[in-house]
């Protein structure tokens, strides 16, 4: 049966094709997720996270109106929408795979940015794919299930690391001080984004374009003169209620990204005992001595009950039992411990007479 000319689809088909968008939005709640303290890892502080989170906005502001303008002006052998699909599922999963291997704060912000503009090349025309490819009265299922896979993406992508303690050891650090659960839960990421974007294009395929369509894209050059008006103009000719809807966007944004900057810092200070100083104890494993050694953060989110674990000058910083009175740091290096004496050691071991630290050079 048709209606408007395109097949009703069955509410499996519908679910198919919009099994890429759980993809997507795994991508998008692992960045909200983990990239607080992936920058935090890598030794960047608070003052500096609105900057480093730029990239959301910033390609969201400029990449989907671009894209998604440009994507109605496509015609390929693939389809109008395929092609961008593709093309940003490939940028994310390459992001994904490569974000927990960052070395510096400065390769986490570029990747972000790159993987962001992935995240957005796919983003606008999977909307319009689901307008294209339902009969209108099909069009509000379709939608829907978009919102529930990325309730179901987001919450699993935000619970995947403490998930994955169940079969792995928390404890556990790459060498850039990044622990090994959230490396493998964007690694699951970066597949989930190339696989379901690629089962949904291949499961539901789209419609050749009509006769009507067909010359309504020869009247509309994909030129960049072109697509730039045709973004000025919708937002001329945006309906009154949209421009209302617009406003209440722009403070549900605002709080959403003020949330996602700050969540870590602040469930570390606050749930988790955090130091005053939570930079540092980000940097060596949210388990820094502040102020004598009593306002002590010995749990980062990753870690709960169990011992702190961070970076400290390239190398592996265990403090045991969430931090170490008698004042020494622990550095791991293979199956080898170096033990080293902190400088508050002797402020420190009166407190903790029960505590044996023998230095180890």
């Amino acid at each position: 049966m048709h209606c408007s000319g395109k097949p009703r689809l069955s509410l499996l088909r519908i679910v198919e094709m919009n099994i890429g968008f759980f993809g997507l939005q795994f991508s998008f709640g692992l960045q909200q997720a983990n990239m607080g303290p992936i920058y935090g890892f890598l030794g960047a502080d608070e003052a500096t996270m609105p900057l480093l989170w730029l990239a959301g906005p910033m390609t969201g502001l400029i990449v989907q109106p671009v894209i998604g303008a440009m994507s109605d002006r496509t015609r390929s052998r693939l389809g109008r929408r395929t092609p961008y699909f593709l093309i940003g599922a490939l940028v994310c999963s390459l992001c994904l795979f490569l974000m927990p291997y960052s070395s510096a704060v400065w390769m986490a912000a570029s990747l972000l940015w790159l993987l962001d503009a992935g995240n957005n090349i796919t983003m606008e025309p999977y909307r319009a794919y689901v307008s294209d490819r339902l009969a209108p009265d099909q069009r509000p299922t379709g939608f829907l299930t978009q919102s529930a896979f990325t309730g179901l993406a987001q919450t699993l992508s935000y619970l995947a690391p403490s998930l994955l303690t169940a079969t792995l050891d928390r404890d556990v650090l790459d060498p850039n001080g990044i622990p090994a659960i959230i490396r493998i839960a964007f690694v699951i990421g970066a597949v989930l984004s190339v696989s379901t974007i690629v089962w949904s294009i291949w499961r539901v395929p789209e419609l050749p374009l009509s006769r009507e369509e067909q010359a309504a894209l020869d009247r509309r050059p994909l030129t960049i003169g072109a697509t730039l008006r045709e973004i000025r103009d919708a937002v001329f000719e945006m309906p009154g209620p949209m421009r209302q809807l617009a406003l209440a966007m722009l403070c549900q944004w605002y709080a959403m990204f003020t949330y996602w900057q700050f969540i870590a810092f602040a469930l570390a200070r606050s749930l988790y005992h955090g130091a005053r100083h939570l930079p540092f104890g980000l940097r060596h494993g949210h388990a820094a001595l502040a102020g004598g050694g009593n306002d002590l953060a010995p749990v980062p989110a990753y870690d709960r009950h169990r011992s702190g674990l961070g970076r400290h000058d390239g190398k592996y910083i265990r403090h045991a039992g969430g931090f170490d009175p008698a004042g020494t740091d622990r550095h791991l290096h293979g199956h080898f411990q170096h033990v080293h004496r902190h400088p508050d050691a002797d402020r420190n071991a009166d407190r903790t007479a029960d505590i044996q630290a023998p230095a180890r050079r």
